[in-house]
Order: C-alpha cells, then structure tokens, then sequence
C-alpha cells in the first residue's frame, strides 16, 4: 500500500509545516540564502587584511631534511612565497615525534610562523607530557 502525504500528515503532525516545496526552495528562501552569500564572499576579502605578510613567514617543519615531508613543504613553500611575495623560509625541527618542533612553533608566537606536521604532534604528544 503506498503512503500519501496526507497520512504522514495525519501520523506525523509537523510533517505537513515541514514539508518544503521544490518551488518554495527555489523561490525566496533561496534568493536570500544566494545574496547572503554573494555578500559575504565580496566584503570578508576587503575586510582582509591586505599587508599580509609583511616580513619574511618561516615554515617550522617537525621532519628530517631531505624526507619526502620535507620536500613536501618546500613544495608548499616555494607555492606560498610565488602566491604571496615574500618569501618563505623552511626550517627543520625533527625529533621527539614533532614535539621539539610543536615546542619551537608556540614559542615563537609570531604571526609569521607557521607549522608543517602532522596530527599526532598536536594531539597526541600534549597527553604524554602530562
């Protein structure tokens, strides 16, 4: 026996107030949701700051040098430096499963440090120093 809205409206007292037309979703609801949208993808880059970087950004990178990770990020690099202007300067801080790197990367509290690494690093190293 096949089922009809009117009795999943009749089972079900908010299905009718929740059903949603094609036509509904294509009308106004979804002209709101597209100029919401369209507005903020043209203010938030204006709104950016545009000086950034200003100096030199330093890659810390919790590998040895010459691993494929480490080839990896001077790949990502050399793309952020052509993207951005400025160069950026890859340094290597290997050891102690990236935690003397993590360790380096919050020390320098710099908005011009980035880190290359992986999740365990972040996540699973801060557990076993407590």
């Amino acid at each position: 026996m096949a089922t009809t809205d009117d009795d999943l409206a009749f089972r079900v007292p908010a299905f009718r107030s929740a059903n949603v037309s094609a036509g509904r979703l294509w009308g106004y609801g979804f002209a709101h949701l597209l100029l919401a949208f369209a507005f903020l993808v043209l203010v938030f880059p204006v709104a950016a700051h545009a000086g950034w970087p200003e100096h030199p950004v330093k890659l810390i990178v919790t590998f040895p040098p010459g691993s494929a990770n480490d080839a990896a990020a001077r790949i990502f690099a050399d793309g952020l430096s052509r993207k951005w202007g400025k160069p950026v300067v890859v340094e290597d801080r290997p050891g102690g499963e990236g935690t003397i790197g993590v360790g380096a990367f919050v020390a320098a509290q710099d908005d011009h440090t980035l880190l290359y690494t992986v999740a365990g690093s972040v996540s699973v190293a801060p557990l076993s120093t407590t």
